[in-house]
């Protein structure tokens, strides 16, 4: 988890890590909740606008609870009211 933590947005914009990430989210919702998501969440218009990425913020849609799902949306709105 330490190499995910210090790495997260390289892999996560790697076809192979990519696929990794959203595997590894499919089975393991602690992994996705409490590694994945406060990484993820900094990076997430980033990772919209990568082709990698973005199936990877398809997958944390997906699989996030709700509480998350508020945050993406708000970090997504907030984005766009200052552009």
């Amino acid at each position: 988890n330490e190499y995910i933590s210090t790495n997260f947005l390289s892999m996560a914009k790697d076809q192979e890590y990519s696929k990794y990430l959203q595997n590894k989210i499919s089975y393991d919702a602690d992994f996705l909740h409490d590694t994945i998501f406060p990484l993820f969440i900094d990076s997430l218009v980033d990772l919209c606008n990568d082709y990698f990425g973005n199936y990877l913020v398809q997958k944390i849609i997906e699989k996030c609870n709700k509480s998350e799902f508020k945050i993406l949306f708000n970090t997504v709105s907030n984005f766009n009211s200052r552009y």
